[in-house]
Formats: structure tokens, sequence, C-alpha cells
């Protein structure tokens, strides 16, 4: 029976740990992705639109709430373009996020955003925003359980080849 040497179990545990830390980055950023995904989404999955103001200030961020003023009365379809693309700019924040980079946020500023979530607007049920994420924690585990097929499925595919014999 072959030794292995003891700094042989400490890089396999190191690759161990690295590989379930990045596991979990990529769930969280999934789960943050599906929710904002889901708040911008057309009506009734999503946020009601008039104007496309209140979807639009749908502000993902790390590290701490995105706070911009959103209380326009009028806005005009060059503020909602623009405010997409501080939305977008968020986008890419979440997608780089390391364990370690704080918490990550998805914050809408306008102020009639709780009236809209209370069935204020036919086009999106009351308490669509609680819908959002309830979908996104379906849809994030629904991905990770097929990817753990299809890595169940490959393992085993490795384990039935024949292994060559060393010399």
């Amino acid at each position: 029976m072959a030794r292995v040497r003891e700094d042989d179990d400490d890089g396999q545990l190191n690759l161990i740990i690295a590989d379930l830390e990045e596991y979990t980055r990529l769930e969280i950023v999934a789960l943050s992705m599906n929710m904002v995904a889901n708040l911008q989404e057309q009506p009734p999955i999503g946020t009601p639109v008039d104007t496309g103001w209140a979807r639009n200030n749908w502000l993902p961020s790390v590290g701490e709430p995105k706070i911009m003023d959103a209380d326009k009365k009028d806005p005009t379809p060059a503020d909602v373009a623009a405010r997409g693309k501080v939305s977008q700019a968020g986008t890419n924040d979440v997608l780089a996020w390391k364990n370690g980079d704080g918490p990550i946020f998805a914050t809408n500023n306008v102020p009639y955003i709780r009236a809209l979530n209370a069935g204020h607007s036919k086009q999106s049920p009351a308490g669509f925003v609680q819908a959002a994420l309830e979908r996104a924690v379906r849809q994030t585990a629904a991905s990770a359980d097929r990817k753990r097929g299809r890595n169940t499925r490959a393992s085993a595919a490795r384990a039935a080849k024949p292994r060559r014999s060393q010399p």
C-alpha cells in the first residue's frame, strides 16, 4: 500500500476547501442574480411597468445598499435608461462578488415600491417581491440539483471506466 505524505493530505484538503468556497460563491451569486432578474421581469411576475422607472430601480450592490434619489414624478426615458445602466453596473459588481466582499443587496428607492408590492397595480399581484425571492430560491436550487445530477453521472462514468495499470 502506498503511503500518502502529510503535505499531500494538506494539499488535498486545501483543494476541497477551495472547491467548496467557489461552489458557495457561485450559488450566492446565482441566487442574487435570479432574484434581481425576477424583480425586473415583465408583469405579472416582476415589477409593474408604467414608465419602467420602478423596474429599473432594482439596484444590485455589494457591501451596502445602493441609495439613490428615485423620487421623480415624471421620469424621462433618458432617466429610466440611465437608472438601467446603474442597475447593470451593480449586476457586474454582484457577478464579481467573492466571499468576504460583504453582503449583496437589491434595493429599490422608488417611494411607491411598497404600494406596488401591496397590490396597488393590477399588473402584478400583491407580494410580488416576496414571490420573486421564493422563485429565485427554487430556480437556484433546481439549477444546483441539475448540476449535481450531471456531476454524479460523470463521476459514475469515470468510476466505471477500466483503470490502466501503472508500471
